[in-house]
């Protein structure tokens, strides 16, 4: 199910401005950005993935147990991850182990799109005529 979150904002014109995204509830963007790469990578590859993650140690929180990476999927695997480490951090994790799987390609595409995501957001401008 997704949602529209619409956000007005007037100007000193005579309409107003509506802004519409589309979020799925309960994800983050970040977390939909880590599937969605994570989904690029061969059955290998995503198992190195996971194994590398639970070696991971790169940060104040302990590493995720291989019993929770167990039989995840990619989803579940960008849900745990978002969990564990916080959006932020996860993004940077991800990076890192791609990176260390050597999967550099990827790690680039998952930060120029979270680049291009935070400066240009997914909207649509609908004009208004503002009612007085």
């Amino acid at each position: 199910m997704l949602f529209d979150t619409v956000v007005t904002v007037t100007l000193n014109l005579d309409f107003c401005f509506f802004l519409q995204t589309t979020v799925p509830p309960h994800t983050s963007k970040n977390t939909v950005e880590i599937q969605k790469t994570l989904d690029d990578l061969k059955k290998d590859d995503f198992k190195l993935f996971q194994f590398h993650l639970h070696e991971y140690k790169e940060s104040k929180h302990k590493p995720i147990p291989r019993g929770k990476l167990e039989d995840k999927d990619t989803m579940d695997t960008a849900v745990l991850l978002t969990n564990h480490y916080g959006n932020d951090k996860a993004l940077q994790v991800t990076i890192y182990v791609l990176k260390e799987i050597n999967q550099r390609e990827l790690a680039c595409q998952l930060e120029k799109n979270m680049d291009q995501t935070w400066i240009h957001p997914p909207l649509t401008v609908v004009p208004q005529k503002h009612k007085m």
